[in-house]
């Protein structure tokens, strides 16, 4: 992390930022990102026309853009000039899927630049930041807070919020955030709550493979394949299985899978009841929830992390 700022605020607000330049900018996001980066600053669009006066003060800017933007219910800039606040705590992702967080350490100012960057996200802050790394290492809370297509969105959930004083305690090498221990995961429900969709996918696949001889096809695991999320196929009599994985209280819908007695089919839902079907194996939350407990060095970090914290 850049410079040496310790927060005085030590139950911020935790933020999500999308950094997303206009198509029609001319700029790449990774350029914009990389600015943000480098002069440790968090930037935002939403620019006023050449003919207004550079606003002085957030009223002054939410007067400006108010009147530019007529119409429109939800201006990001106006939350990002109003709402968040100094030693807030704010994440963000570049193309790469590099996820960073960020501590928020100025005032909101508007800034006109020759810079062509500037003048793409002139709503600013000055924000020091640490690279955290890429999705595996990361909650996968997280990562669902980063599917709403909002610029700007506060991260309300408890477990988060704590993980990510957590990890600005790591970086300031000293115990700043008076943060609770977060317990690991003490039974299969509350696991699969912790963790997201994909993950589950992830705990199952690598369930199969090690306890049922399969090996996962790896370019079958797209989201166009909208009966199964993947195909694996057994390492000995080279039989083939695909595999549904619902989380929550969904269920699959069971009559879209037909055995043909060639390939197997393994259903997962974290919560749902599913009626057994001929065919069809069902697999037990409880046997995966163990099978992740005896295998953590199998697990993605931010699988593993709710079971060892």
């Amino acid at each position: 992390m850049s410079g040496n700022h310790l927060p005085n605020n030590l139950e911020p607000t935790v933020w999500r930022l999308h950094v997303k330049p206009s198509l029609h900018s001319g700029v790449s996001r990774e350029a914009v990102f990389d600015h943000c980066i480098n002069n440790n600053l968090i930037g935002i669009g939403w620019e006023l026309g050449d003919e207004d006066e550079t606003p002085n003060s957030v009223d002054e800017y939410i007067r400006s853009s108010k009147n530019r933007y007529k119409g429109k219910r939800d201006i990001p800039s106006i939350k990002f000039a109003r709402d968040v606040q100094i030693d807030d705590i704010v994440w963000t992702r570049n193309s790469a899927n590099s996820y960073y967080i960020g501590l928020i350490t100025g005032d909101w100012k508007y800034v006109r630049s020759s810079n062509p960057i500037d003048a793409i996200i002139p709503n600013q802050r000055s924000c020091f930041w640490y690279k955290i790394g890429l999705q595996n290492e990361v909650p996968g809370a997280l990562l669902s807070n980063f599917r709403s297509p909002k610029t700007l969105q506060a991260i309300r959930d408890e477990v988060l919020v704590k993980r990510s004083k957590q990890y600005l305690n790591r970086e300031f090498r000293q115990h700043i955030y008076p943060v609770e221990e977060i317990k690991p995961a003490q039974d299969a429900g509350e696991f699969f709550t912790f963790i997201d969709s994909e993950d589950c996918e992830d705990v199952v696949g690598l369930y199969l493979q090690k306890h049922k001889d399969y090996l996962l096809v790896p370019s079958s695991c797209k989201r166009t394949t909208m009966t199964y999320e993947y195909v694996l196929i057994h390492k000995k009599t080279g039989a083939k299985a695909v595999v549904q994985v619902k989380q929550g209280s969904k269920v699959p819908d069971m009559s879209r899978f037909k055995s043909d007695n060639k390939s197997a089919v393994y259903v997962f839902s974290t919560k749902g009841e599913i009626s057994p079907l001929d065919g069809i194996e069902i697999l037990d939350p409880l046997e995966l929830f163990e099978f992740a407990q005896n295998n953590k060095d199998l697990l993605p970090d931010k699988i593993r992390w709710w079971l060892d914290p």
